[in-house]
Formats: structure tokens, sequence, C-alpha cells
């Protein structure tokens, strides 16, 4: 969501800029890799250590709600929107949408991936407790009801 006024040099300093206010402390000697996804605003990141990578996905939701006086600090306007999303494989990826569908469906309280996993937490799940689910099958054992879209994505 870093909008296209930032050029493609500036880009990695302001990525550094953008991590300092959700109290994220690193220097480009973190950053592999920093670049656009072809003409769009998407910016990708590559970091030397994943523990870099994990800090920002955890705190994802304080950068998608950074307030208006942060954005202008930034350059930005009010309307840039700012999220987080990790790089996942055609499998993980298919598990996080289903992971989201349920949440949506309020069959689920949480979903989130971490460290290379899914988990899922329900509204009655202890706080330091929930499921990782490795697998589409493992979903739908879990929620037999559910109508999962694709069914042929489903190996039992």
């Amino acid at each position: 969501g870093i909008p296209s006024s930032v050029n493609n040099q500036a880009l990695e300093s302001k990525v550094i800029d953008i991590m300092s206010k959700v109290d994220i402390k690193f220097s480009q000697s973190d950053i592999e890799s920093c670049h656009r996804l072809g003409k769009s605003s998407k910016t990708i990141l590559r970091f030397v250590n994943r523990k870099s990578c994990s800090m920002i996905i955890s705190k994802k939701k304080e950068l998608s709600n950074l307030n208006h006086d942060s954005l202008q600090q930034l350059g930005f306007s009010n309307q840039t929107k700012l999220y987080v999303r990790p790089n996942l494989t055609p499998f993980d990826e298919k598990i996080t949408y289903y992971c989201r569908e349920l949440k949506r469906n309020i069959l689920i309280g949480l979903t989130l991936f971490y460290s290379g996993s899914n988990f899922i937490k329900n509204e009655n799940t202890p706080e330091n407790e929930s499921t990782e689910i490795n697998h589409l099958k493992h979903l739908v054992r879990l929620f037999p009801t559910f109508n999962f879209k694709f069914p042929q994505d489903i190996i039992m």
C-alpha cells in the first residue's frame, strides 16, 4: 500500500520509517530485497533473517490502523491503507483462505498464520491454546457442516 509517489530508490528507507511508527527497529542491512511488484503499489520485502519478517507480521494490525497523523508524517494521504501479508505457498494460501472464510462465517474467533503454520481459535478456547491447521482435510474434520466451495481441493 505504499503510494507510487515514493520512488523505488527511497522505498527501502520509507519501509524502515513505516516500521518505526509501530516500534519495529531494523536497518537496511536487515533487508535483502525491497521492490515493487510490477507496476502496482504492492511492495515486496525479503529479509536476511526470518525473525524480522515475524516481527512485522505480528504488528500487521497496528500497521493497518496507523492514524492520520502518522500517515501524514510519512508523507502519505489519509486514504493510504498499509497492510502486511506473508508470501505463502499455494497450499498454505488455500488453507489460509478457508480459515478466513470460517472466521467470516463466525465459526471461529481468530485465524492467524505464524511461523509457517495456520492456527485457529474459537471464542471459548483458552487464550494460550490454538489449533494448528496443516491440511485442508483437518478443516473438513473440524467443520463437517461447513460448505467448502472447492471440494476438489481437499484430498482425503
